[in-house]
């Protein structure tokens, strides 16, 4: 027996939906740092930044080369386009990812473990060719930057916490609005 295709159709449009629905939920909360994020809700944004980000950068790569045929250009408007993005998105990236801590049972501030080595670093790469203590102190930096960055996402793995905790009700048993 043959399924109507116009029924898969549907219900794949449903589904898209739904899975644009938690990107569409963490915009919504620009800068909402209170409460709670589910692991989907923090990864679908994730995912959905991630595609954007490289769709943008390929429809202004080729968009500006098919008019100057310069790639140089073209990288550059591409580069931009990105920087432009990226900064509107920093906020609810941020707040998402400290909602998705508070699940865990954890502060908004643990993301200081990697910021911190990632500035220790910036901030000696420009003279750690000059200065031995410098370039230790970049690769000690980059090395537990890169560590706290795998702890991290661990901690975006992990299911939440069970029941209230002390930033809210368990996002998983709040009824969500589709």
């Amino acid at each position: 027996m043959r399924k109507n295709p116009k029924i898969r159709k549907k219900s794949r449009g449903k589904l898209n939906r739904k899975i644009m629905y938690w990107f569409l939920k963490c915009l919504r909360q620009y800068a909402d740092f209170n409460g709670r994020a589910r692991r989907k809700e923090y990864w679908y944004f994730t995912l959905f930044y991630l595609l954007f980000t490289i769709a943008l950068a390929f429809i202004l790569y080729a968009a500006t080369w098919s008019v100057t045929y310069s790639a140089d250009l073209a990288l550059w408007v591409a580069c931009m386009g990105i920087l432009i993005w990226s900064l509107a998105c920093v906020i609810p990236s941020l707040a998402v990812a400290v909602r998705r801590l508070h699940d865990t049972g954890r502060r908004g501030w643990t993301m200081l473990y990697v910021v911190v080595p990632s500035v220790i670093s910036s901030i000696t790469s420009p003279v750690a060719y000059v200065f031995t203590l410098a370039l230790w102190l970049n690769i000690l930096a980059s090395v537990m930057s890169l560590i706290a960055g795998i702890v991290l996402i661990v901690f975006y793995c992990q299911d939440g916490e069970e029941g209230e905790n002390q930033w809210g009700a368990n996002p998983k048993e709040v009824v969500e609005e589709a």
